[in-house]
């Protein structure tokens, strides 16, 4: 391996680490949730074989809850992945899906709670 090509590694393998130790931090919410999550929640059942979807220009967040129920994906899953889609907007979906379990581990049950309640 020339020198060139394991500087990149090094630098690539910084990058996925940090990537990993901000997805495996506990959330913790400072302030008041409007001034923090100026999001939009809402539900839409009619999304065609979607779990959810995320609007970046206007922050909406889709969630299907018809589909949730009928295949027993976990709501708060979907939730928390949607929610890093607005959080790191550039970040590849496969790398969204691989720390999405990460974040919903380290969730208090106040969060859990609070991003349930944002879907009822």
């Amino acid at each position: 391996m020339s020198s060139d090509s394991n500087q990149a590694f090094k630098k690539f393998a910084r990058k996925v680490s940090q990537i990993h130790r901000a997805a495996s931090r506990p959330s913790v919410s400072r302030g008041s949730a409007k001034r923090q999550d100026n999001v939009v929640y809402k539900t839409d059942n009619k999304l065609k074989g979607s779990y959810g979807e995320t609007d970046l220009d206007n922050k909406v967040v889709k969630v299907n809850k018809r589909l949730h129920k009928k295949d027993g994906e976990s709501l708060l899953d979907t939730i928390v992945h949607e929610r890093m889609h607005l959080k790191h907007p550039k970040m590849h979906e496969r790398t969204v899906r691989k720390l999405t379990p990460k974040k919903v581990k380290t969730l208090s049950k106040k969060a859990r709670k609070n991003l349930y309640a944002k879907f009822r």
